[in-house]
């Protein structure tokens, strides 16, 4: 984000709209702070989840307890409070804290030819190898913490609409990057190749006034439009997609789009790694550029999800005209 666009729970503030902050990241506990003018409309509270062994319930859990915490909060909501009263951030590691899953719950994601499921509470940082029981064990661990946190989730929502909450909040749930689980030869919180695993992330969405459970956005989006989607939310922009003085960058709602009134969004995303590697993104391709500048691989979309075809050779003009948009974006 540009270092002239104020961060967002700043910009709330300054809308009058009272935060809370729940995490069990340390770090981002001790820097909240400093993203907010207005301390008295801003409030962090960071749990403790450190543990080195597997959880008996998914309530005792690292994020079972977070979410416990943070149902807590939501305790004081009142269903009548108008959508523009209060907001509530739940930032948990996730992926990256202790996969404290239950053991019952990896045992039960395999099969009795299968290898036992590994024991290991701290996730790997980045594994390589070729053997198939190695990726499946770390896979299984992984899987038994989605569970975990599709359990927590639905305890959330139940609550929210237990409450009448459900019917003037609008519900997120965002991941900041993706984890490699071996699709490209490694797995683990280090891994940083520009692939589908670490840039394709959930933004699943509830918005007041819609039937049915949660939606999963499924267009071409990028960071900046989680601030535009909260400030369209917050202030009603009538016009999406134009500058605003409260616009994040080149952010875009997606409100429109999941009201099905915007039907042209954006065309193509772009991603810069360590490395100089950069990717391009758009609905049919997705044109990634290693560290040699020289070198291209090209994939189909949606077809490749997980970019295992590289068809580069095949479709050079396409390859050239996606890497001068690249080119012209910097």
């Amino acid at each position: 984000m540009p270092s002239e666009i104020a961060p967002l729970p700043n910009i709330f503030a300054r809308l009058g709209i009272e935060q809370s902050l729940i995490t069990d990241d340390l770090w981002l506990d001790g820097h909240a702070a400093s993203l907010v003018d207005d301390k008295s409309c801003f409030e962090s509270d960071w749990l403790d989840t450190g543990t080195t062994s597997a959880a008996e319930s998914i309530e005792e859990t690292a994020m079972g307890r977070l979410f416990a915490s943070a149902i807590e909060q939501l305790d004081g909501w009142s269903s009548d409070k108008g959508p523009t009263g209060k907001m509530l951030w739940i930032h948990a590691r996730g992926m990256h804290g202790p996969w404290d899953a239950p053991h019952a719950l990896r045992e039960a994601l395999v099969d009795e030819d299968d290898p036992a499921p590994p024991t290991f509470v701290m996730p790997p940082k980045q594994e390589a190898g070729d053997d198939p029981d190695q990726w499946l064990g770390i896979r299984v661990a992984y899987a038994a913490q989605a569970i975990v946190l599709d359990a927590c989730v639905g305890a959330l929502v139940a609550v929210l609409e237990e409450t009448g909450l459900i019917e003037n909040t609008l519900l997120m749930l965002v991941g900041s990057r993706g984890f490699s689980l071996g699709e490209h030869g490694s797995a683990g919180t280090e891994c940083r190749e520009l692939f589908s695993e670490q840039l394709h992330v959930p933004w699943l969405v509830h918005l007041p006034g819609t039937v049915g459970p949660i939606a999963r956005f499924e267009g071409l989006s990028q960071p900046a439009d989680i601030g535009a989607t909260l400030l369209d939310w917050f202030n009603g922009f009538p016009v999406h997609g134009q500058p605003t003085e409260n616009s994040i960058g080149d952010g875009r709602s997606i409100l429109p789009a999941s009201k099905n009134i915007l039907s042209d969004w954006r065309q193509f995303i772009f991603a810069k790694g360590i490395d100089g590697q950069r990717a391009i993104r758009t609905h049919a391709w997705m044109l990634r550029q290693p560290e040699q500048a020289n070198l291209a691989e090209l994939y189909t979309k949606p077809d490749d999800r997980w970019e295992f075809n590289d068809i580069a050779v095949r479709c050079p003009q396409i390859v050239e005209e996606l890497a001068k948009v690249l080119a012209d974006e910097g």
